[in-house]
């Protein structure tokens, strides 16, 4: 099984084709071949103890390649820092298992039952 693994995540290539266009082949250094058949499985080993690092008070549920945290707080600036905490935790497990965050792709909301304005600044540290 593991000679199967490490043949099936080994020495892959890909190139990209359009209309009129075809690129160089690129060795595929990193992550599962899209599309394979257990390439699912793999990914969700990979992400199986993700969740362990998120910090007490902060929940995550994960899909595919995306996840969602968030905090249920009393007060706003409670959830802030708690959250803030959780993606300083998110970016160390990144950076050790040498990943990225997509800062372009990563948003967040504020719900409150307050009817007062809230200011909730929440920031990815640059890998």
């Amino acid at each position: 099984m593991f000679k199967w693994t490490e043949q099936y995540l080994q020495n892959r290539k890909a190139k990209v084709r359009t209309q009129h266009f075809k690129s160089k082949t690129q060795n595929m250094k990193h992550g599962v071949p899209q599309g394979g058949i257990s390439s699912p499985t793999f990914f969700s080993m990979f992400m199986n103890d993700i969740q362990t690092i998120i910090p007490k008070g902060v929940y995550g549920a994960i899909y595919a390649d995306d996840m969602a945290i968030w905090a249920t707080e009393e007060y706003t600036g409670t959830a802030q820092a708690r959250l803030q905490l959780a993606l300083e935790a998110l970016r160390m497990w990144t950076e050790k298992w040498l990943t990225k965050i997509n800062p372009e792709k990563t948003t967040f909301t504020t719900f409150t039952l307050s009817t007062t304005s809230q200011t909730v600044r929440l920031k990815i540290r640059e890998q």
